[in-house]
């Protein structure tokens, strides 16, 4: 497997329900220098996420994937997503960018920040 579709399947691992709930899986594919800039606009790190695991997660739909090598062991990945929350019945579409760091001989996101779009 490439580093391009790797990197891919980290991204959609991340977005499962069943992950999204685990902090087991969380602290393993979060960079411990992990930060997110989330669609409402604030900003926070690995530990908040640990610590805010939702109970129930909406599920998303992600497509345009578009992944670079930014540098030896650093890629970026910008793709849409398209989520709806049957509890509120609201669907949102959003443009996305991570950042991926190789390090400890694995990858692991080390930025996130999704903005919300028509």
């Amino acid at each position: 497997m490439n580093i391009e579709q790797h990197i891919i399947d980290l991204e959609l691992a991340l977005i499962k329900p069943e992950v999204r709930q685990s902090k087991g899986e969380l602290n393993n594919l979060l960079h411990d220098d992990f930060i997110e800039i989330s669609q409402s606009g604030c900003t926070y790190g690995k530990a908040e996420a640990l610590e805010d695991v939702p109970q129930s997660v909406q599920a998303y739909e992600a497509s345009d994937f578009n992944v670079r090598l930014i540098s030896k062991g650093v890629a970026q990945i910008r793709y849409k997503t398209r989520s709806y929350n049957p509890e509120t019945a609201v669907e949102k579409h959003a443009l996305r960018s991570s950042l991926w760091k190789y390090e400890n001989e694995r990858w692991q996101m080390i930025f996130h920040q999704g903005t919300i779009c028509t």
